[in-house]
């Protein structure tokens, strides 16, 4: 047996002894020996099944008529009603046996050595569970004269406010036309008045690209004028030039003559 499994083995023992053996009716306080235990639990399937956590976690027992030592598995017992109430929570057999800390070969083996007791305590449990259902039915047929009329009164006033929230239905259902129709007008009045706008924009954007593409003409006839007056200003200089070496020429004429 691993770690995991004596784990479990020692957890069992202790909620063993918190949920029955502390709760006990026949617990006495002084009974501390090991042989006043045995007298007062012998038979009890708790004790069994403490005796042979014990012994698991010792991972050895004695077989008697062989003088050797087995596993301790085959001295697993569980009581009835605890198997029965796993199986009503669904688990499966071999969910069962991982609960308890044995194998599933092992388990199998204890019920069929129990097959008989099992057997005739689920047969109990199934007897008792019919006889408390049968009480339950009776005590409702004998409830339910007495219940009818006021039964039968709940389903009238239910009869009635069904009615109304039918009614009160309809007239949501009324209104609920009426303002979708208004909601569909504001919405038409406010496409056109999106339509209108983006025309406006529209015009206004022609507008501001003639007035962005006169800006670029003006900016290039301006470009244009400062090219001429630059040309015009060499022209004049050429032009003093010119006079000026007229004007030197004449003067030296002069002179010669």
């Amino acid at each position: 047996m691993d770690k995991q499994q004596k784990k479990a083995a020692r957890i069992r023992i202790g909620t063993l002894l918190d949920e029955h053996c502390d709760k006990c009716p026949k617990k006495i306080a002084s009974q501390t020996t090991t042989k006043q235990r045995e007298n007062t639990c012998n038979g009890c399937p708790v004790y069994s099944e403490l005796t042979y956590l014990g012994k698991v976690i010792d991972q050895k027992t004695t077989n008697k008529k062989e003088g050797k030592l087995m596993p301790v598995e085959s001295a697993f017992h569980m009581p009835f009603e605890e198997y029965f109430k796993l199986k009503d929570q669904g688990l499966l057999d071999k969910d069962i046996a991982a609960r308890k800390g044995v194998t599933k070969s092992n388990f199998a083996n204890w019920k069929f050595k129990n097959r008989l007791r099992i057997s005739e305590f689920k047969k109990n449990l199934d007897k008792k569970k019919k006889e408390e259902k049968n009480k339950l039915s009776k005590a409702f047929d004998l409830e339910k004269p007495q219940a009818l009329p006021s039964i039968c009164q709940d389903v009238s006033d239910w009869k009635q406010k069904y009615a109304q929230l039918e009614i009160d239905y309809k007239d949501l259902v009324v209104k609920a036309g009426e303002m979708e129709r208004d909601f569909k007008n504001e919405i038409d009045s406010l496409k056109r008045k999106l339509k209108a706008s983006e025309s406006s924009h529209t015009e206004a954007d022609h507008t501001l690209a003639e007035i962005d593409a006169l800006r670029a003409h003006n900016t290039v006839l301006e470009l244009e004028i400062s090219s001429q007056q630059d040309f015009i200003n060499n022209l004049q200089n050429e032009l003093s030039s010119i006079q000026l070496e007229a004007k030197a020429m004449r003067d030296l004429l002069r002179i010669k003559l």
